[in-house]
């Protein structure tokens, strides 16, 4: 079968993926997402929340943890959300803070 164009700009971005200098990159990348998606996980259990909502927050945070880890990338909408998560959990920490 002939490689058309598309076919060899396809092979050459999976071995531009798979460089060392791009792994590494990645492993740099990770090392610095996931301590701060830990800390949106810590923070979850120090909210007034119900247990459900905490559950389902606490689950969804850990998988998006585990893709960063296993594919050592994720999307900007996850990105965002688990940023929107964190902004969320903030602003219930500090509203509870105040009323005590």
């Amino acid at each position: 079968r002939k490689i058309t164009t598309k076919m060899e700009n396809a092979i050459n971005n999976i071995i531009k993926r798979n460089s060392p200098e791009e792994q590494f990159k990645r492993d740099e990348w990770v090392q610095k997402v996931v301590p701060k998606m830990m800390m949106v996980m810590e923070m979850i259990s120090e909210t007034n929340w119900t247990k459900g909502y905490k559950g389902s927050s606490y689950h969804f945070v850990n998988s998006i943890m585990k893709q960063a880890k296993s594919r050592k990338t994720l999307s900007k909408k996850q990105m965002e959300a688990v940023s929107n998560l964190y902004v969320k959990v903030k602003k219930n920490i500090e509203k509870s803070k105040k009323k005590s």
